[in-house]
């Protein structure tokens, strides 16, 4: 028998894939072209909203609403303001269960390595990139988890906060976008569960990174 919580997210989950189902045009524009990305991101249970601004060092005050997981209101948004060329961004934290694990190409990847001692079964969560940097997705648990107040070099933990997700295109004209659509969001692995206990060394980075994903 289902518990209480896993009924309401299956619902949740079977309102989302009727309503993509739905003919559009009888509510909408039926030149609406609605995204598989942000199509993915509602059904991800993701809180979403468009950004009317390019630069990834967005404030909330560029959000075009409040972030929402509703189908219906993101199909609104996107026939609103699509042929304005707007951006899409998710809120990390606690509503969409969802932490971003951020890691630049130069520094950032040797400090992933020190953190998950080469434990590679990162690479097997959801991941985008803007071309200069990786976005590792994770599953937030109710596991009690310290996120803040440690520096991690080329590193950044996105938690509470609001990060760019794919379609977004950035201002110099670099795309977002997924190296692995479809997989799943993983649960946070045990080393990001207190990140101000884990040592971090700095090293040269390494130009092999075999069992990785290649830099887009």
């Amino acid at each position: 028998m289902k518990s209480e919580e896993e009924f309401l997210r299956s619902f949740h989950r079977d309102r989302v894939s009727a309503s993509a189902n739905l003919d559009l045009s009888s509510a909408h524009s039926p030149e609406i072209e609605m995204d598989s990305t942000l199509t993915s991101a509602v059904s991800r249970e993701w809180y979403i909203a468009p950004v009317l601004a390019r630069s990834r060092y967005f404030s909330r005050q560029a959000l075009a609403g409040d972030p929402t997981l509703d189908f219906v209101q993101v199909c609104d948004w996107v026939r609103e303001y699509t042929s304005d060329g707007c951006n899409w961004a998710v809120e990390t934290g606690a509503r969409s269960g969802l932490l971003i694990l951020e890691f630049d190409y130069e520094v950032g990847r040797q400090t992933l390595r020190d953190l998950s001692k080469d434990d590679k079964s990162w690479c097997k969560t959801l991941q985008f990139t803007d071309l200069n940097s990786r976005f590792v997705c994770f599953r937030k648990s109710g596991r009690r988890t310290h996120i803040v107040g440690r520096d991690l070099p080329g590193i950044q933990i996105h938690w509470d906060n609001l990060v760019l997700i794919p379609p977004s295109v950035l201002n110099s004209g670099a795309q977002i976008a997924y190296l692995n659509p479809g997989t799943r969001v993983l649960d946070l692995p045990d080393w990001l569960l207190d990140v101000r206990r884990i040592r971090t060394k700095t090293k040269s980075t390494s130009q092999d990174d075999e069992g990785d994903y290649a830099a887009a």
